[in-house]
């Protein structure tokens, strides 16, 4: 008469998800292996030594790079192992036949296992199956597997934006067994990356195993050590010339077409190289915005300040040119007042008419300017693409070899 309350007590408890530890011990023994009475899920397995945990990272994808915020988001799948020698098993299944069994991830939460937490975590999410979000497996000579597939978003990024778009940046993934010290767990890991299924981002990816001087860290006067990986980031290069290089180039280029156009064509000249500044100063805003922030300058803005810079130059080139113009023009308008004057004496001992005098020398002053004028387009024409060329090559060779 009492035994089917309590029966059916103990059912609702297990179909509740409520592990007892009755319940617990039940589930584990259907499945050949069960704890002690006195097992302490507080303390680690070996007293006095330290357990070696294997911790595989096999990374999926990374998800994001946002370089607002300077986080990653990563996409990967987590094994942990180690050996639990207190397990005791049901010899009554043929362990040679199954050699393992798993369990449901929540039995984790009543076994000793390392509490690892993943420093500067933004925000941690496990990736669900159909029915758990991870998996226990526990091997006959007392190994237990752990696997659990999350999607991570950490602040370990280290960005500097000064040679942006051509920078190189570097983010870490670091985990840490911080409630035990590295004298009672010690981390050992390995990571497999599959780019198969990386979606694209801004960067090329390159992962790697942590340096040697990241493998362990020091909190509280107590050493703990340390797993994860490192992820080198270099910016793709190709939507930066697309659409920021190669256009602003060509428009330095076009502006060089102003000295084909005749001086005295001022409009035509004025409205070429005003209009090729202003489209300049368009690009630098769409760069601006789409530019993570920075507080000084970088690569891009050099870059800009550059091209704007030999645009300014031009129209100062033309500026110049109506000057001697304009000048050109006064001396013709004066008539030659004010031109020095020298008296040249013809055959017989008679003396130039100073009309004539001074009609020769408008003339020579105008040739004078004229040629000044020919000769600082031709000239132009040769420095300006010499003085972009130059800057190509500074520019380019300073930031290669910069990264």
């Amino acid at each position: 008469m009492h035994i089917l309350p309590v029966l059916m007590v103990s059912l609702v408890k297990i179909s509740m998800g409520q592990f007892t530890r009755e319940a617990i011990y039940h589930s584990m023994n259907d499945r050949g292996v069960y704890l002690p009475d006195d097992y302490n899920s507080d303390l680690p397995p070996a007293q006095g030594a330290p357990v070696p945990v294997d911790m595989r990272l096999r990374v999926l994808q990374v998800a994001k790079v946002d370089d607002i915020q300077q986080t990653m988001t990563v996409e990967m799948a987590v094994g942990l192992s180690w050996t639990e020698p207190r397990l005791l098993f049901n010899n009554i299944f043929d362990w040679d036949e199954r050699r393992s069994v798993k369990t449901n991830e929540k039995l984790v939460e009543h076994l000793w296992a390392p509490n690892l937490h993943f420093l500067s975590t933004e925000q941690i999410d496990k990736i669900s199956t159909l029915k758990n979000s991870g998996t226990v497996t526990i091997f006959r000579n007392g190994t237990v597997h752990y696997d659990s597939h999350i999607r991570l978003t950490v602040g370990t990024c280290f960005m500097s934006f000064k040679n942006y778009p051509l920078d190189d940046q570097l983010c870490r993934v670091l985990s840490v067994s911080h409630s035990n010290s590295i004298h009672e767990v010690v981390l050992r890991g390995s990571i497999s990356y599959n780019t198969e299924f990386q979606r694209p981002l801004q960067y090329n990816l390159e992962l790697r195993h942590l340096p040697d001087n990241y493998t362990f860290m020091v909190m509280e006067d107590a050493m703990y050590s340390v797993q994860g990986f490192e992820v080198k980031m270099e910016r793709k290069l190709l939507p930066s010339l697309t659409k920021f290089y190669i256009p602003t180039q060509l428009l330095v280029a076009l502006s060089w077409l102003a000295f084909f156009v005749p001086p005295e064509v001022i409009s035509g000249r004025m409205v070429l190289l005003i209009t090729i500044l202003l489209m300049l100063v368009n690009i630098g805003i769409s760069v601006e915005s789409d530019s993570p922030p920075y507080a000084s300058f970088t690569a891009a803005h050099i870059w800009l300040l550059g091209c704007q810079t030999q645009i300014i130059a031009n129209i100062v080139q033309f500026a110049f040119v109506l000057f001697t113009m304009a000048k050109e023009e006064k001396v013709k308008e004066s008539g030659g007042r004010g031109l020095p004057l020298s008296l040249q004496s013809l055959q017989g001992g008679s003396t130039v008419d100073t009309v004539s005098l001074r009609n020769q020398a408008v003339h020579a002053k105008r040739k004078e300017l004229k040629a000044i004028v020919s000769k600082v387009d031709k000239r132009s024409l040769m420095i300006f693409p010499a003085v972009c060329l130059l800057f190509n090559a500074g520019y380019w060779v300073h930031f290669i070899l910069a990264k």
